[in-house]
């Protein structure tokens, strides 16, 4: 290599520098063998060209770049007359690479995760297919080297935090991707795996270790890195220890789309596949994802109703859907108001919400009249939306159980429920409903959704103890200990496991430590049934008293008089009650279940 060649490489030391100096190199590496070079991928990848060109330059190649269209990967491949296959396949060394990522050459896929998994490795695994048999068509008589990079995990996850733990999530769905890649490119002479899944992970290594730290003082990361590490421990003991947000709700004008539909109409809206409305699609696409998660949805929008629905109705690139949300408030009053009104019509407490909107008036708003609400006040580039969101920590879950991704489901059932209600008496409707109320003893599978509910259940529960998950399996292996669960069905549907009691015994007593029922089966009289049940299992096993307590919240008020009610004697100055349990042969007009589980209303 010439001096001055080596001056010229030695003045490129940033990345600015190098972009500068490289229309002017390319002239003083005209001595150098020429590498034709194709590079090609579902995303833009001109920005390599003055990187590239260096980096061969100092291998000894001088590179001639083949503009490729982004996002042709098949037209290219198999089209005879196409820019690749008219540059590449000559005399000249070739080498192409192909660059897809998950987002965009298997999105339909990644969207079906978490709730249809195996759908979505069906879907990706003929993709794969198509496009191996697209290389292979190609390299079928191209003599030179093509380089087909692998896959990168998309962000955000479908799950959040605990997706490295499901093997329905979208790390587990991105390490199959990469095996079932590597699996089918390994059937061309002539292709090699690019490793681009590594070399983020690379990337992401040498910006957090530190290896001056390590050496002196056993320290791995830098300082930014150990800052990153603490907040992703602070909000994976957060998602663990604290009751979960239930209720997402979004803006409209501004935050699902870009515009006011007010003034630019439907057609006028910033939403589609341009920029910059492909970034609202995909906070769409976000928000929908968060369902998943076992979030609610609920629209608050200052706005016409009307107006607000046509955009449901008649933009073609909504991803959300009118069915999608629980509720919605469309009106003019201010945004703290109408978050009431939902949290009543949910029967949810309203520190479970969470807003996300694009205006800082009214996040105040609702900031200063309502603390307990979680705010997610979006930035100004509809490109950082999701980041913002995610970000935040308020997504957050380390668990998610059946009840969770079909919790949507059941309000939309409720909605029918109250429709049929209103139409007839409290004794027609119950019996219209013809309840079945299922109590049994929960399985290893069952704790998860067992220890949720114990921890956010707060209207009808006695005591409101929070255990973690560790805590209840310990006590279901604990034979002196009974578990119950309660699974509640009707003529509209099931409502899942909505209810628990944790009775520990003692040699001629038991104690109710636990008992709760979900807000979705009060008023059913299911209470009643949960205790007739335990009341009938002491009996079988000659207990005399039962022993409960009422512990007061601010928000259980629905429980305060379910003991008195039940045959309970008075407190006393510890605030014990008790049953006698052997001298009550009926709870309530309920009869008492000394062994059958089922129990029919």
């Amino acid at each position: 290599m010439s001096d001055q060649r080596q001056r010229l490489f030695a003045s490129c030391a940033t990345l600015l520098q190098i972009r500068h100096a490289w229309p002017g190199l390319r002239e003083e590496l005209a001595d150098l063998p020429p590498l034709r070079v194709a590079i090609f991928g579902t995303y833009t990848v001109d920005p390599l060209q003055p990187y590239l060109g260096f980096a061969l330059a100092q291998k000894g190649f001088r590179l001639e770049w083949v503009p490729v269209p982004y996002n042709q990967l098949y037209q290219q491949l198999l089209q005879p007359d196409s820019i690749l296959n008219s540059a590449l396949k000559t005399e000249v060394a070739g080498l192409v690479v192909l660059l897809p990522r998950i987002e965009e050459l298997l999105s339909s896929a990644w969207r079906q995760l978490p709730g249809n998994a195996v759908g979505a490795r069906e879907v990706a695994a003929r993709e794969l297919d198509n496009l191996a048999r697209a290389i292979g068509t190609f390299v079928a008589d191209f003599s030179g080297l093509l380089l087909a990079g692998n896959f990168a995990r998309p962000a955000p996850l479908p799950l959040g935090l605990m997706d490295a733990s499901s093997a329905d999530g979208g790390t587990a769905f991105t390490e199959w991707i990469n095996v079932e890649w590597r699996s089918r490119l390994n059937y061309f002479p002539t292709v090699r795996l690019l490793d681009v899944a590594g070399l983020m992970a690379d990337e992401g290594r040498r910006a957090a270790f530190d290896t001056t730290r390590w050496h002196l003082g056993k320290i791995p990361f830098k300082e930014s890195a150990m800052k990153e590490l603490a907040v992703l421990i602070s909000r994976s003991a957060a998602a663990w220890f604290l009751p979960p947000k239930k209720v997402v709700v979004v803006d409209c004008d501004g935050t699902l789309w870009g515009g006011i539909v007010g003034e630019d109409g439907v057609e006028g809206l910033m939403l589609g596949d341009v920029a910059p409305g492909n970034a609202y699609a995909s906070f769409q696409h976000y928000i929908l994802g968060l369902l998943d998660r076992g979030f609610l949805l609920a629209l608050c929008s200052k706005n016409n109703e009307d107006e607000v629905w046509s955009v449901f109705n008649k933009h073609p690139s909504m991803v959300l859907k009118r069915e999608h949300f629980a509720a919605w408030r469309i009106n003019w009053d201010a945004k703290s108001a109408n978050l009431r009104q939902i949290a009543l019509e949910l029967n949810l407490g309203i520190d479970s919400f969470v807003l996300i909107d694009d205006d800082p008036a009214e996040c105040a708003e609702v900031k200063a009249q309502l603390p307990e609400v979680a705010v997610s006040q979006l930035p100004e580039d509809p490109a950082e939306f999701v980041e913002t969101a995610e970000s935040s920590g308020f997504f957050d879950r380390l668990t998610l159980t059946h009840e969770d991704s079909v919790r949507q489901r059941h309000y939309q059932i409720e909605r029918q429920r109250t429709e049929l209600h209103n139409k007839m008496s409290a004794e027609e409707y119950l019996s219209s409903l013809e309840l079945v109320v299922d109590i049994f003893t929960p399985s290893a599978a069952d704790l998860a959704r067992v220890a949720q509910l114990i921890n956010k259940t707060n209207q009808f529960n006695l005591t409101t103890l929070r255990r973690t998950e560790g805590e209840v399996r310990s006590l279901a292996s604990n034979p002196a200990c009974w578990l119950y669960a309660v699974n509640v069905r009707d003529r509209f549907g099931d409502y899942g496991l909505t209810g628990v009691a944790i009775v520990c015994r003692g040699r001629d007593h038991a104690e109710l430590d636990t008992f709760l029922l979900s807000c979705r089966v009060l008023g059913r009289r299911v209470e009643r049934k949960l205790l007739a049940k335990i009341v009938g299992d002491c009996r079988a096993q000659n207990i005399s008293h039962l022993r409960a307590r009422f512990v007061p919240t601010s928000k259980n008020q629905p429980a305060v008089n379910f003991l008195n009610e039940n045959g309970f004697t008075d407190p006393d100055a510890e605030g014990w009650q008790l049953l006698e349990v052997g001298t009550h042969c009926e709870l309530n007009g309920v009869a008492l279940g000394q062994a059958a589980n089922r129990i029919d209303a």
